[in-house]
């Protein structure tokens, strides 16, 4: 549990005992008054903007240990009821400061990577099935947000099915993507150059998936690279 996960159910807990309390003026409960019903109100719209504030703060990536179990209903419970549509208008720029300084929307990235790229262009009659291509597209995404182990597994990912769909062969769901590639090799149906590419996809994304090894822009982009060549070997003209 992090500071802000603190903070965030202690300002909770405070709004709910102000709640009570504005209940029991309400029913008679305590002596209460006009004046002391209303400045406890400002109390709870004070912390309501310190809470939502500490809401669009809170950390969604990172997993963490949690003291108090019942955070999670209470976090669930205010996810339901405050959605971006709700909170843009009277907190975007908070929203936009919070995540481009904690580092979830970092401009400079994005923009560079972006810019980076080459158009990913291929010759005519190129027919990739349209599943490889949403799949592709979504590992060029996570190369132009620096998810570069994303882009590098997403990379592997069209490698495997890519030949699992040209070998046609019925029990390749028993075949690792080593014996994919050697297969393929052997068969034909990929070039000498597309084999050494795909031996370097697979050893960079298995060093990521099975050992946490640390993905770099330069590997990603790499693989990016490498896929749109080999889609093209593969689809051209079939």
């Amino acid at each position: 549990m992090n500071d802000y996960d603190l903070r965030f159910l202690q300002t909770a807990y405070k709004i709910s005992e102000i709640d009570d309390n504005i209940g029991k003026i309400a029913v008679g409960d305590i002596f209460g008054s006009d004046i002391v019903k209303a400045e406890l109100q400002d109390a709870k719209d004070h912390l309501m903007d310190v809470f939502v504030e500490l809401w669009i703060e809170t950390d969604r990536i990172e997993i963490r240990e949690i003291e108090y179990p019942f955070l999670k209903d209470i976090v669930q419970q205010v996810r339901d009821k405050y959605k971006l549509t709700d909170l843009w208008a009277g907190y975007n720029e908070k929203i936009l400061d919070t995540h481009e300084n904690g580092g979830i929307l970092n401009r400079g990235t994005f923009l560079g990577n972006y810019y980076d790229l080459k158009p990913p262009y291929v010759k005519v009659g190129t027919n990739i099935p349209n599943g490889l291509k949403s799949i592709y597209n979504e590992a060029r995404y996570c190369y132009v947000y620096g998810q570069y182990s994303a882009c590098i597994a997403l990379s592997r990912t069209v490698l495997e099915i890519v030949l699992k769909d040209k070998l046609s062969i019925i029990d390749t769901d028993n075949m690792c993507l080593a014996m994919l590639i050697e297969s393929a090799f052997s068969r034909n149906v990929i070039s000498k150059t597309t084999y050494h590419r795909a031996i370097q996809i697979k050893n960079r994304a298995n060093g990521i998936l099975h050992k946490a090894d640390t993905a770099k822009s330069g590997h990603a982009y790499g693989a990016l690279d490498h896929i749109l060549e080999i889609l093209e070997e593969i689809y051209l003209n079939i």
